[in-house]
């Protein structure tokens, strides 16, 4: 469902020039609220299964330490989440917005030039993605901070939506151009979980409870994620270099 309203999201945004301006933002806004309100309980969920995972690839004594003082904290939170989730999707903004989304499907308030061919009027805007991401993924550094790295996943994001939002009119090319920039924002993605699992190990061994083995333990695991987020970021080099090979053959016409 997050997922959806990301989707969505991005769409309205990537077409804009097809659609009301101010009914596009009011949609945009509450699909940013909805998405909001359900993050937290999916990264939470993505995170502790990350985490348990890697434990298990130190030792036996190490993992069960990490477990014990890691898994209760970030439960409660998963608890917290579900049940904020739930109460949001039980609210009056969220049956207006279902409401907004099913006149929207049924009557899309277009601008004039929605009138207009998609071979005309869609490769342009395609292109405009790509070309965003492009510019993002020439400020990307090695060694470089998390937070351009971040804004790059979003950019891939968009572009892989927009090239998936066009296969039923473009085929074969969108989905070529859509498969290749999947792979960009899967390893983008990973390397964000990384970064957030690193930051959340800081907290849990800032806690009171911990003592010094167990901070120790966690300090593995801190690293184990640090060489994930740059083993990610060597990756997305060949990975990247094949979404330039695919975007350059890609003709959508």
């Amino acid at each position: 469902m997050r997922v959806a309203a990301r989707r969505l999201r991005s769409g309205l945004k990537t077409f804009a020039p097809l659609v009301d301006p101010e009914w596009a933002a009011e949609l945009r806004e509450e699909l940013k609220w909805a998405a909001g309100e359900l993050g937290h309980a999916r990264d939470t969920e993505v995170l502790l299964e990350r985490l348990d995972q890697h434990a298990d690839d130190l030792s036996e004594r190490e993992a069960m330490l990490i477990r014990a003082v890691m898994d209760p904290m970030l439960r409660d939170r998963l608890a917290d989440a579900r049940e904020h989730a739930l109460s949001a999707m039980r609210s009056e903004r969220h049956l207006a917005l279902l409401e907004l989304l099913v006149e929207g499907a049924a009557r899309p308030q277009l601008t004039p030039l929605a009138d207009s061919s998609c071979a005309e009027v869609l490769p342009p805007l395609v292109d405009k993605a790509w070309r965003k991401l492009n510019r993002s993924v020439k400020e990307l550094q090695l060694e470089g901070p998390s937070e351009t790295w971040h804004q790059a996943r979003i950019a891939a994001k968009r572009a892989r939506y927009a090239a998936g939002a066009v296969i039923p009119v473009f085929g074969d090319p969108a989905a070529e151009l859509e498969d290749a920039l999947s792979e960009v924002t899967e390893v983008l993605g990973e390397h964000q979980d990384a970064c957030v699992a690193q930051d959340v190990i800081r907290e849990i061994a800032a806690s009171r409870d911990v003592d010094g083995e167990t901070g120790f333990a966690l300090g593995l695991l801190h690293e184990h994620e640090f060489e994930e987020e740059i083993h990610n970021r060597v990756q997305f080099r060949d990975i990247w270099a094949n979404a330039k090979k695919v975007q350059r053959h890609t003709r959508l016409v």
